[in-house]
């Protein structure tokens, strides 16, 4: 069996760094990476035992027609190719279609097509999983479930695995002032840095927030938006950009960290960040939105807030100041059920039953 995983982008984001762990413990006679395009991607996947294929783009009118070649000559000779993206999905199915290739078609949905994140196009992307025999996959059953509504067929929901080796608990003192707020994301307008900031500038506690994450995919206005907001609103001394971080357990693991917020305010997929806090034993707030409340049991969170209920968020936060203590004992629980659920022994062995199951189908 031999697999080609692909995914249309090279910037680190969630989604490929939960295709490295797929990489890892797929079991294969050979393993082939896709990318179409060029990145910092590249050099985490070249320390794998697998080939990687980048793409260089260029400027022109035959850049679409280059791609397709591109992906047709890196396809040849895989019994699988593992789409890992959307648009991954939509390049590998027109390369299938076009030039009459044989290999099976994963599609691995990380995005929630619901009309909160897409607009009626999702109808016939969905619908076409339904007449081109692709296998689905799922990152929770938030994405399975709006998927299906979108006419979609159903498939698998295979949760993400961590490697258990690289979280440590973080020891930071309950007591610590000020109290740090960590937010770990892409700057993103759904992804609520906005909203936190305003929330923490409304606060009488000392406390101190940690934006983690830059502007991937063309939202550096938001970004300079919210630059603006701290200024306006005299945070920065409060709020402090930290930029991407390349390695987060260890990031969470060493710094006086006191909460992890995942703020979105439209629905999660799943949530990376929230199990990498959790397995960190870190508190985490969160919003009752999407995958992210299946991840762990409601008490385990410090804090599920609705963010369409107006001053949730702010009060979900006084909560967690004034409650430090007690948060410590669902920071352990929640610890504990991360630690059972998504584990890379059940990853390897869910992601490596449903691949022998595609490729003697």
């Amino acid at each position: 069996m031999k697999i080609n995983f692909f995914t249309h982008t090279a910037k680190c984001g969630g989604a490929e760094f939960s295709l490295i762990d797929l990489i890892r413990v797929a079991e294969c006679e050979k393993k082939k990476v896709t990318l179409l395009d060029s990145g910092d991607l590249v050099a985490k996947l070249k320390s794998f035992d697998a080939e990687v294929n980048e793409f260089h783009r260029g400027n022109g009118y035959f850049e679409f027609i280059r791609k397709l070649f591109y992906l047709k000559t890196s396809f040849k000779g895989y019994d699988i190719v593992y789409s890992n993206s959307n648009r991954a999905y939509l390049w590998a199915l027109l390369v299938k279609l076009l030039f009459f290739k044989r290999f099976k078609l994963i599609w691995h949905l990380r995005d929630a097509m619901d009309g909160n994140h897409f607009g009626i196009i999702r109808y016939p992307v969905c619908l076409s999983s339904r007449l081109t025999g692709v296998f689905v996959v799922f990152n929770s059953e938030y994405t399975r479930s709006a998927f299906r509504s979108s006419f979609g067929k159903d498939g698998l929901v295979i949760y993400n695995g961590f490697d258990m080796k690289n979280f440590s608990t973080n020891e930071v003192s309950n007591q610590s002032s000020p109290y740090k707020i960590a937010m770990i994301s892409r700057i993103s307008p759904w992804k609520g840095q906005k909203e936190v900031i305003k929330a923490v500038a409304n606060l009488d506690f000392n406390v101190e927030v940690l934006v983690c994450g830059a502007p991937l995919f063309g939202e550096d206005e938001y970004y300079n938006e919210i630059c603006r907001e701290v200024e306006i609103l005299n945070l920065k001394d409060k709020v402090k950009f930290l930029g991407n971080v390349s390695n987060v357990p260890k990031f969470l693991a060493e710094t006086d960290i006191n909460l992890v917020i995942h703020a979105s305010t439209l629905p999660e997929p799943f949530g990376r960040c929230v199990v990498e806090a959790m397995l960190t034993g870190i508190p985490v707030m969160a919003s009752n939105l999407g995958g992210v409340p299946e991840i762990a049991n409601k008490d385990s969170f410090a804090y599920l807030f609705d963010p369409l209920e107006p001053n949730d968020l702010e009060r979900g936060l006084k909560f967690c100041v004034s409650s430090q203590q007690s948060l410590m004992a669902k920071a352990k629980q929640a610890d504990k059920e991360c630690r059972n659920k998504f584990s890379y022994e059940n990853l390897r062995e869910s992601i490596n039953v449903f691949l022998r199951n595609v490729y003697e189908n």
